[in-house]
């Protein structure tokens, strides 16, 4: 049931996400006038201070360091391509014109059928990520992109449920359960915009897609051959920076 409501919800995220960005794009200019004297007649001291509230410059900010906390919608193998939801928290640590960031995501998914046979999975999965963002266009300053590495841990379950009835009216049941754990390492790749940003505070929308080659222990069986598996979803993010 919550699977299903969680499905049906992600068109409606990815329209607010829309929405919120359009609105933002439209109110940038409102923010960014501080002063409504005509340039001719402004202070030399107030040209020289003048600068955009809502996004202000990168160098402008003394704090180096910050922390996050998100929460979004993802879907991959390791959730058997349902959409879930997701929680992550991160640092990170302004370097030049650059951030080093260090991130851990989780999620969770549960599924069950009951037909001929009685089927349950239960996996947990864990991602931490390193990578570096940056802003690779001049003068956008409310659009980052970020890449590095990806490490990922998943543990899962499986029980099964098989009733076959004999000849003789007798009901045979076969039982069986099935625990599993790997770890895989892949790439990462994110994409932020910045909704609100206050010199303390700042609201964004990220979209990522993780990658992962052949497991390094264990066995990853919800993909084919056990190979490579990945992941891409949409969070809202919000983080606070300190010296």
């Amino acid at each position: 049931m919550a699977i299903t409501k969680i499905r049906t919800m992600l068109p409606e995220l990815f329209i607010i996400a829309g929405v919120l960005i359009t609105l933002s794009v439209g109110w940038m200019p409102i923010f960014a006038q501080t002063s409504s004297l005509p340039a001719a007649f402004e202070p030399q001291e107030g040209r020289e201070t003048k600068q955009n509230i809502l996004f202000p410059p990168s160098n402008a900010r003394r704090e180096i360091h910050s922390l996050g906390f998100g929460i979004g919608v993802i879907t991959g193998d390791a959730s058997t391509g349902r959409e879930v939801i997701s929680f992550s928290t991160r640092y990170a640590q302004r370097l030049s014109d650059v951030e080093l960031e260090i991130g851990l995501q989780h999620h969770s998914t549960a599924v069950s059928l009951q037909n001929d046979f009685a089927f349950r999975f239960v996996g947990t999965t864990w991602n931490g990520d390193l990578l570096i963002f940056g802003q690779p266009f001049v003068g956008v300053q409310n659009f980052r992109v970020g890449g590095g590495l990806s490490v990922r841990h998943q543990a899962m379950s499986v029980s099964t449920v098989i009733s076959n009835i004999l000849s003789s009216g007798m009901v045979q049941t076969y039982r069986s359960f099935t625990y599993q754990q790997n770890i895989s390492a892949g790439a990462t790749c994110k994409i932020e915009y910045i909704l609100f940003q206050a010199p303390t505070l700042e609201m964004s929308i990220r979209g990522f897609a993780n990658i992962y080659g052949m497991p390094l222990s264990g066995e990853n069986t919800q993909v084919p051959r056990g190979t490579i598996g990945g992941a891409v979803g949409l969070e809202l993010s919000v983080r606070t920076f300190f010296h």
